[in-house]
């Protein structure tokens, strides 16, 4: 009797227990996408254009890759969802000059609106390949090179409605990118190692 009693009394206290656990877990995953979305806005805000070319520079897909890297496919696509709704009302309401896309962009409907919808799409792309590659260093560099092939497509795709072909297209919004993107990916999957390593370090302590 004593024993049941103990079993039960033990049974109700985890319960508490472990919703809290699981309020707190779903607190941080809720706060990492939302840190994603400020990231994302704050790449955008350091941006080099190039005389004549209608896509600048920006560390937005820097931080795309890094969405899809330490977040799961779920959380990826809702912080890059929330990214572009939060960049949209900008626009819409004009809000204090603030645009969180990049300064001077006209959102989805400009020339840069296939890469803002390419990186909804990459970033849980990429989450899901890595998962699905264990996340090791060749798993890693794949998922990454898959995210800034849709980052392109989507983007050029867009852009090539915009300058009137697939030639200018490609100029404008591929080439002068490339050396830029595998920079990128370097740093991207250097910081996904660097996590998973620290992570590990924190269990085992």
């Amino acid at each position: 009797m004593r024993s049941s009693t103990a079993h039960t009394l033990t049974a109700t206290s985890a319960g508490p227990v472990a919703a809290s656990a699981l309020s707190v877990a779903s607190a941080m995953r809720g706060g990492a996408v939302l840190a994603f979305v400020a990231l994302t806005a704050l790449a955008a805000q350091w941006q080099v254009w190039i005389p004549g070319r209608p896509v600048p520079f920006t560390f937005q897909s820097l931080a795309v890759l890094l969405c899809g890297m330490l977040l799961s496919p779920r959380e990826a696509l809702a912080a890059t969802l929330l990214y572009l709704a939060a960049g949209s009302a900008t626009l819409w309401t004009g809000w204090g000059g603030l645009n969180l896309f990049t300064p001077g962009s006209t959102g989805l409907a400009g020339p840069t609106g296939g890469y803002l919808v390419g990186f909804a799409m990459a970033a849980p792309l990429v989450s899901w390949l890595r998962l699905r590659t264990s996340g090791n260093m060749v798993g890693l560099v794949l998922a990454g090179l898959a995210g800034t092939v849709v980052v392109f497509a989507a983007g050029v795709s867009w852009l090539s409605f915009v300058v009137g072909g697939w030639e200018p297209a490609v100029a404008a919004g591929l080439l002068p990118f490339l050396p830029d993107a595998l920079v990128k990916l370097i740093v991207a999957v250097g910081a996904a190692v660097g996590w998973r390593a620290i992570a590990a370090r924190g269990s085992k302590s």
